[in-house]
C-alpha cells in the first residue's frame, strides 16, 4: 500500500492522505490526525484549511507554532457528543468537496480497526459521509481481520 501511495503521490494527479487511527485513541486526536493527514495537505494552504472549518459546531482552537510552522488542534472541553459528531462528520466530508472541485483523493486509514475503539458510532458517521463521495477512494487497511470482517460484513 505504501508504495501504491508513493506513486500516486508522484504522479500528482491524485491527492493522498493517511490517518493512522492506531495513533487516534479519542476523537479530539481523530480531529487532529484529520486536520494534519488530510485538511493541510488537501487544501495546501494554510489559510483555506482554517477557513474549511468556519462553521463547526465544535469550534477548534488551532495554534501555529512559529519555530516550527506545525499547526495544533484543541477544543472544548465542555463539547457535547453531538457536537463532536457534528464535527467529526464536516471533517469527513472535506475530502469529497476537494475532489468534487480540484481532483480525485485518496484517504488511506492505517489500523482502521481501531475506529471502534475511538467511538463504536464512528463507523456510522464514516459510512455516512464516505458513500457519497464518488471520486473519493476510501482505503481500510488493518492487522486485526476478524474485527474488519466484523466492521465492514455486520449487517448493524
Amino acid at each position: 500500500m505504501q508504495r501504491a501511495v508513493q506513486e500516486l503521490v508522484a504522479a500528482g494527479d491524485v491527492l493522498v492522505a493517511q490517518v493512522d487511527l492506531m495513533a487516534t485513541p479519542s476523537t479530539e486526536k481523530l480531529a487532529q490526525s484529520i486536520y494534519d493527514d488530510v485538511a493541510s495537505p488537501l487544501l495546501r494552504v494554510r489559510d483555506r484549511a482554517v477557513g474549511a472549518f468556519r462553521g463547526l459546531r465544535v469550534t477548534p482552537r488551532i495554534t501555529l507554532d512559529p519555530d516550527s510552522g506545525s499547526v495544533s488542534f484543541s477544543s472544548e472541553a465542555t463539547a457535547q457528543r453531538e457536537d463532536i459528531d457534528a464535527t467529526l462528520e464536516r471533517l469527513f466530508q472535506l475530502p469529497g468537496e476537494i475532489a468534487s472541485r480540484e481532483r480525485r483523493v485518496a484517504l488511506v486509514f492505517d489500523e482502521f480497526q481501531e475506529v471502534v475503539g475511538i467511538d463504536p458510532g464512528l463507523t456510522a458517521l464514516m459510512r455516512a459521509s464516505f458513500q457519497v463521495q464518488p471520486r473519493v477512494a476510501h482505503v481500510c487497511l488493518g492487522s486485526k481481520r476478524s474485527m474488519l470482517e466484523r466492521i465492514f460484513n455486520d449487517a448493524n
